[in-house]
């Protein structure tokens, strides 16, 4: 296994040695070129407009295609990674921390003013480990819940209010499921989509301990959860079951997923980011509105941003850094706003009747609710003890297993806590200091099952 480990990093060095040597060069005609390894999204190339006005002595590149995370350490590692690298979720943030590639720039953002405090509460701790600052957000914000007003309408089912609870969305959408000509199949689902872990938050439960020693999902708030959201499918018939899913997709329209057949007018709600209005301005007809997820025992939402982290092994990072700038100027918030590919990264810029009133979308009269809910978002949680990834997989897995019926809500969640317990105990055996602190505050031995 470790010389299959060593042979393959040694591949990605030489491939990447290779496409380090074919890119272009670095001076363009006297402006120095940037690297940013991002996705490919139309907005880019408005984005890197802005930075090239802002900057003139740069230029702005992406390398889109640059998107494996394995790759992009191997590369840092080896001195020829991007500058600028994208974290889509927290999870990655703390791997590439992990990974000792991250610059530290606490004292660049004290100079410039581009500190946590001028971001989003829910931000700031993705910007942040153990007290010192590694990126910026670019587009954070909130899921909240997408309805087509004409199913709404056409089913007379009145619109959701702010306040609105579980047994409201549950009513709400039974009303909105409706039968084909023939009643052999669903003509629209009422809902999809739907959170577990925002369930779980909303119910008062969580997925680790607050000490992060131990993972909560096997207790009764996380079961309680899980249940309601497979009674959505399975005994409420108002959301699509795995088979169903694959039904409707197999009918076509299915293209993107979810989007695409909220705009086919096949599903009443659907829990999404503003991003989706990307598309949906597209289609003058479709008549949306949006609504905060219901509420549990409490309010509750997730947070989602890409967040931008500079190479601390690029020769030019200082340089860099004046892409953290760009991402809090008030000209790059705009653009952010304006486009709908989420919330500015600084909070003030979306306390502006610009943000609430885009008089080029006259019909969006509903921005209030991303701004307003940004106080319910919360991060994906994470344990120093275990890594992220492995515990995710781990979760989605007994989801999955519950989704397809092949395991109760009860044994998946217990059985997901467990195993997440147990790979505690093999992360923290392979690192002593870590070890020594989970014994600490469990005041427990180590010991591997």
């Amino acid at each position: 296994m470790r010389t299959l480990f060593a042979a393959s990093f040694v591949v990605l060095v030489v491939l990447s040695l290779i496409a380090q040597a074919t890119k272009p060069t670095r001076d363009l005609g006297g402006r120095l070129r940037l690297v940013w390894t991002t996705d490919d999204n139309p907005a880019r190339q408005e984005q890197i407009a802005i930075f090239d006005r802002q900057f003139p002595h740069l230029k702005l590149t992406i390398d889109p295609n640059n998107n494996d995370q394995s790759k992009i350490i191997v590369q840092t590692m080896a001195g020829i990674g991007p500058d600028i690298i994208d974290c889509y979720d927290r999870r990655q943030l703390h791997t590439y921390y992990q990974a000792g590639i991250l610059q530290d720039i606490t004292e660049w953002a004290r100079e410039a003013g581009t500190t946590p405090e001028i971001c989003w509460e829910a931000a700031r701790e993705n910007m942040m480990i153990e007290g010192r600052q590694y990126g910026f957000p670019t587009n954070p914000g909130p899921w909240v819940i997408f309805y087509n007003k004409d199913i709404f309408d056409r089913c007379g089912v009145p619109y959701p209010k702010d306040d609105w609870t579980w047994d409201d969305f549950v009513a709400t959408a039974r009303r909105l499921t409706t039968k084909n000509p023939d009643g052999r199949r669903n003509e629209t689902f009422g809902c999809m989509g739907y959170d577990l872990m925002e369930a779980i938050w909303q119910n008062g439960g969580s997925f680790y301990s607050a000490d992060g020693t131990h993972c909560t999902l096997g207790e009764p708030a996380a079961i309680e959860a899980a249940q309601w959201l497979m009674d959505l499918q399975f005994v409420h018939h108002c959301a699509p079951s795995p088979s169903e899913e694959e039904a409707m997709a197999a009918a076509g329209g299915w293209g993107q997923g979810i989007i695409t057949l909220f705009s086919a007018q096949r599903l009443g709600m659907i829990r999404y980011g503003r991003w989706g209005l990307i598309v949906w301005r597209k289609d003058p007809k479709l008549r949306i509105g949006v609504a905060p997820l219901p509420r549990g025992k409490q309010r509750a939402t997730t947070f989602v941003t890409r967040i931008s982290v500079l190479n601390k092994k690029s020769p030019y990072v200082r340089e860099a850094f004046n892409f953290i700038k760009f991402l809090a100027s008030e000209e790059y918030g705009n653009q952010i706003n304006d486009s709908a590919d989420n919330l500015a990264p600084v909070r003030r810029l979306c306390e502006t009747d610009r943000f609430l009133h885009n008089p080029r979308y006259p019909q969006e009269d509903y921005n209030e609710v991303f701004r307003s809910e940004m106080k319910y978002a919360r991060s994906v949680e994470l344990s120093k003890f275990i890594n992220p990834y492995v515990a995710h997989r781990i979760f989605q897995r007994h989801l999955d297993l519950m989704r397809n019926r092949q395991e109760t809500p009860e044994v998946a969640m217990k059985t997901a806590a467990a195993e997440i317990d147990r790979e505690m105990l093999v992360f923290v055996s392979k690192r002593p200091a870590l070890q020594r602190e989970y014994e600490r505050l469990t005041g427990r031995a180590v010991a591997l099952p």
